[in-house]
């Protein structure tokens, strides 16, 4: 009787996978058949090279293929059981044991011939000391091959889920659906995801895992296309709300002029070229990529100013209260000292009253926004997305530009941390981007050091001479709020209490963290700013959207646990006004990769290019803390590989239709 299986079938569909086991698998996220054969390995143990006993004697470890000449059970002194069995090939004999499995005299049989994986150890004379161990075949499933290696969990090793897996490699095209079509994959020149998934679990060679990744990678990245481009094509059926706006336009030029700096080439260009898309048939869908501090909100604001200008609102969302209440800060200094009065609304979790339809700018979080009704005059939104752009954002923004029945609002996505171009359009398709890479004109460059161990102490004591001389002000940014058995990193509230008592205990010291309630929070920021403290102890919860032009010192404690984009977001809240700025990494690391890292940090300033180096080196997840975000699950894909992006981009153009 043959068995079939679906991909929709549970896990206890298989032999040996009980309840007991079906919880363990649900742990790793593994439900269905098609969940388990998307469970990859993260790596392959080759012990295809099968090598003589006399061979593994010199080189201390390796694969051999040995007879069972002899195999007993004994207890050591500690009552441990002890295993013993005397292995032999045509080169010679060698002495395998384990400890505590007296049940292998069972399953290790005198006189069959096994394939043996381990490495040479001197206790109990000289043996191969708890060797991996398969009965020699022509098709054996652990030794002898490139072996996979899988994300495990208590009681589920990669032995154990590769003998679940191995009775589905027969099955794998009934068990997995390709999206890509067939005339396609044959033009495209794309292997079968059915071949994929067998060459990722069943390699006999490594092109074998190389021609599988490729191809789960080019998957990930058509998946995202795939959604990006059916979001961009719902939001093009809809016409444009024309604001027919220029640069010179009264009110526009109005604001500009009052300004006390002047714009660099790149913001004028940006505000340019979102004026032009204002008068454009179809909505705008700009990416507004700047650097820390090179001026995003003067951009936004003055295409906000000309919606204004021509009886539409503008809604600025903020990924978090804090940045929300910065914006209604700085828009309403900025619009005040023009002499320009526009309706200014910002909406939080306390905010009461309604919102009017009549022409104003509103400012508030994602969150509270999707939940107002908004002007039937909203011809602009603003997205501050803090370097994230997932599905939900996606689904929000259609429903948003249904407010105005078959008109759409025009859509600017803010960057809070520069994103690469091969970046940019693995997450935002074929999104028109304007690039801000200029600094505004006298600012000075930060300096920074990465400071080593044994000269913490030399660096406190300038920071406190400083602090005292120069009436400046510091940041110290910790990693956790509370110590943590399993990550040694300084946490923020410990730092806090040691650096009050035995470091800086003649300075005024103020502590926030995630933990505390908004109005907390906000409250000892606000009383930073107002200098009421010398330095302010944090967690990364200051990352965006502080702007204390005073301080001109930043500490980042365990620096080597952030991405170097992450880093550049904390010593962006620096330097923001004209006196020399400077940041300190504390590192206790000695790994040469990571110091590497952060001397290449050391020596650029350009957002750009510390995201581009982390990039090619950790991955986006880590790299702009978007794992959580759902658009990012990349394991295969190499998003600094634009070949590739713009493969699966046309790709999922075909699939599109």
């Amino acid at each position: 009787m043959s068995i079939s299986y679906s991909g929709t079938d549970p896990v206890t569909n298989l032999p040996l996978v009980g309840p007991r086991y079906e919880e363990k698998l649900r742990r790793l996220g593994i439900e269905t058949l098609h969940d388990l054969l998307h469970h990859f390995p993260f790596r392959y143990s080759d012990t295809s090279d099968i090598i003589s006993i006399t061979e593994l004697i010199v080189k201390g470890e390796g694969t051999i293929m040995a007879t069972i000449e002899s195999i007993t059970n004994s207890r050591t002194r500690s009552r441990k059981w002890l295993t013993k069995a005397t292995l032999s090939d045509h080169s010679g004999r060698i002495t395998a044991v384990w400890f505590n499995q007296p049940f292998l005299t069972k399953t290790l049989k005198r006189g069959e011939t096994f394939l043996f994986n381990g490495k040479l150890s001197t206790k109990w004379g000289r043996n191969l000391s708890n060797p991996q161990y398969e009965k020699a075949s022509d098709e054996t499933t652990h030794l002898g091959k490139l072996t996979p290696i899988y994300p495990e969990t208590y009681g589920v090793s990669s032995k154990w889920l590769r003998a679940r897996i191995k009775p589905l490699q027969n099955h794998i095209p009934d068990i997995v659906e390709d999206f890509i079509p067939f005339q396609i994959q044959k033009k495209e020149k794309v292997i079968p995801l059915s071949s994929a998934i067998e060459k990722i679990h069943f390699p006999e060679s490594e092109k074998d895992i190389k021609d599988a990744q490729e191809r789960l990678g080019l998957n990930e990245l058509i998946n995202i296309q795939i959604q990006a481009q059916k979001f961009f094509e719902k939001k093009n059926k809809y016409d444009a709300i024309k604001i027919k706006s220029d640069i010179n336009s009264l009110l526009v030029r109005k604001l500009l002029d009052s300004l006390e700096f002047e714009l660099t080439g790149s913001q004028e260009n940006a505000i340019n070229e979102i004026l032009n898309d204002f008068n454009e048939e179809k909505p705008m869908h700009r990416l507004l990529n700047g650097d820390v501090g090179s001026g995003k909100t003067i951009v936004g604001l003055a295409a906000a100013v000309a919606t204004y200008d021509q009886g539409f609102s503008t809604v600025i969302m903020a990924p978090t209260t804090i940045l929300a209440q910065q914006h209604y800060q700085t828009i309403s200094k900025t619009l005040n000292d023009g002499d320009i009065t526009i309706p200014i609304q910002l909406l939080t979790s306390d905010s009461k009253g309604e919102v009017g339809n009549s022409p104003q700018i509103i400012i508030g979080t994602h969150a509270l926004i999707y939940k107002q009704e908004l002007p039937i005059n909203t011809a602009f939104i603003i997205i501050d997305e803090q370097h994230r752009f997932g599905v939900e954002q996606r689904e929000t923004l259609e429903k948003l530009g249904q407010t105005n029945g078959n008109r759409s609002p025009h859509y600017l996505t803010m960057t809070a941390t520069p994103i690469p171009r091969s970046l940019t359009l693995v997450l935002y398709g074929q999104t028109n981007v304007s690039i801000l890479d200029e600094m505004p004109k006298g600012r000075k460059p930060i300096k920074t050091y990465l400071i080593p161990q044994d000269k913490r102490q030399d660096s406190y004591k300038w920071i406190k001479d400083r602090i005292e001389k120069e009436d400046d002000q510091a940041f110290i940014i910790c990693p956790l709020v509370e110590d943590s058995e399993k990550v040694e990193a300084k946490a923020a509230k410990e730092e806090y209490k040691r650096l009050s008592k035995d470091v800086f205990p003649d300075l005024r010291l103020g502590l926030v963290h995630g933990q505390l309630k908004e109005e907390e929070k906000n409250t000892i920021l606000n009383q930073f700013k107002d200098k009421k403290f010398d330095i302010l102890v944090a967690t990364p919860v200051v990352e965006v959207g502080i702007d204390v032009p005073n301080a001109t010192i930043m500490i980042i404690e365990n620096a080597e646990r952030f991405g170097l984009a992450q880093l550049h977001q904390f010593r962006g809240r620096i330097g923001r006004g004209d006196q020399q700025s400077y940041c300190f990494l504390f590192t206790d690391a000695t790994d040469k990769t990571r110091i590497d890292r952060l001397k290449y940090f050391c020596k650029n300033n350009s957002g750009f290019k510390v995201a581009e180096y982390d990039l090619k080196n950790r991955g986006p997840g880590e790299v702009y803390g978007i794992k959580q975000s759902g658009i990012l699950q990349l394991r295969f894909a190499d998003i600094t590989n634009m070949k590739q992006i713009k493969r699966a981009q046309n790709i999922a153009e075909k699939i599109n239709g």
